[in-house]
């Protein structure tokens, strides 16, 4: 709602030429939309399986050959997919799934720009996500996550 509501006031300071759009803005959300709709896309083959989106959608540039981490809550009794994508400047990306202990669950580390983990916990339960992006050819790339679940 808010990231809407963004849109709607950036739409506005635009028309009225109160901001300025540059280049580099310009393309950096090119790249965000670019992500946002591999997991639009994924959320639609997922769906196809009893999947449902169980979080918004996040995006992150992460610097080359940086990692980031993500704390999330999974609800127990249900089967989850977290999946990422990078941008069209980035053939790799990994994606490992730590519980609350540190223990890793699960981990994507093919070469790829796609990766997915899973988990199945008993009960709510704090996880956290982290991200890598070994392949990533430019100074940072655009990332993004969607949490997935029946």
């Amino acid at each position: 709602m808010a990231h809407q509501m963004f849109k709607k006031i950036t739409g506005l300071l635009l028309a009225t030429g109160i901001l300025t759009l540059t280049a580099q803005t310009a393309l950096a959300d090119r790249y965000e939309r670019q992500v946002i709709r591999q997991l639009r896309e994924a959320e639609r083959q997922l769906g196809r399986e009893g999947f449902r989106a169980t979080h918004d959608f996040f995006t992150d540039k992460i610097y080359n050959g940086r990692t980031d981490t993500y704390r999330i809550t999974l609800e127990g009794g249900q089967e989850y997919m977290i999946v990422s994508f990078c941008d069209s400047d980035c053939d790799d990306v990994d994606l490992y799934l730590y519980n609350n202990n540190g223990d890793l669950i699960d981990e994507d580390v093919e070469l790829d720009d796609y990766p997915i983990v899973s988990a199945s916990p008993k009960g709510r339960s704090r996880y956290q996500v982290e991200i890598a992006i070994p392949g990533c050819n430019a100074g940072r790339c655009t990332v993004g996550i969607g949490i997935f679940g029946r």
